[in-house]
C-alpha cells in the first residue's frame, strides 16, 4: 500500500515540476517575444512578427510542456503577447482527483513600443539645453 502512494506522490511532483518549470519559460519568452516585436520598425501586424519568431525563441526548451496557442496585439504603444501552455501529464489519468485546467497555464506580457533613437535625441537636446542655462547663469555671476 505504501509503494504505490510514494510513486504516485513522486510522479505528482515531478509534474508539478514540469509546470513551474514551464511557466518560468513560457513567461521569459513572453516578454522576450512582445520586446523584440516593440523595436521592430513599423510594427502595424505585431501577432504575424510573434509567430513568425515562436519556432526560434521556443526552441527545444519545453521539456513536460507543450507550448500551445500564441497571440500578439497591439494597444496604443504597447505591444502584448499571451500564450498558453499545457504540461503533459499522461501517468495520471484521474480526472476526478486532478482537473485538466490546473495543468494549463496562460501568461500575458506587455513591452511598450518606443522610438528609442527619437527619445535619445531629446535626452540629450535636454541636456545640452540644461548645459547651455548653467552655462549662462555661471557667467552672469562673473
Amino acid at each position: 500500500m505504501v509503494i504505490p502512494v510514494v510513486i504516485f506522490v513522486l510522479a505528482f511532483l515531478i509534474y508539478v515540476t514540469f509546470m513551474l518549470y514551464g511557466k518560468c519559460i513560457v513567461l521569459q519568452d513572453a516578454y522576450i517575444l512582445a520586446f523584440r516585436a516593440s523595436r521592430a520598425q513599423d510594427m502595424e501586424d505585431p501577432d504575424a512578427f510573434v509567430r513568425q519568431q515562436k519556432q526560434m525563441q521556443f526552441g527545444r526548451k519545453y521539456f513536460g510542456n507543450d507550448p500551445g496557442k500564441v497571440q500578439a496585439w497591439k494597444d496604443g504603444d504597447d505591444i502584448y503577447v499571451s500564450i498558453k501552455i499545457n504540461t503533459r501529464h499522461n501517468a495520471i489519468h484521474w480526472p476526478e482527483i486532478i482537473e485538466k485546467r490546473l495543468w494549463e497555464n496562460e501568461v500575458r506580457m506587455k513591452a511598450e513600443a518606443i522610438d528609442a533613437p527619437a527619445r535619445i535625441r531629446h535626452a540629450r537636446r535636454v541636456t545640452d539645453l540644461i548645459r547651455q542655462a548653467a552655462g549662462k547663469g555661471e557667467s552672469g555671476k562673473e
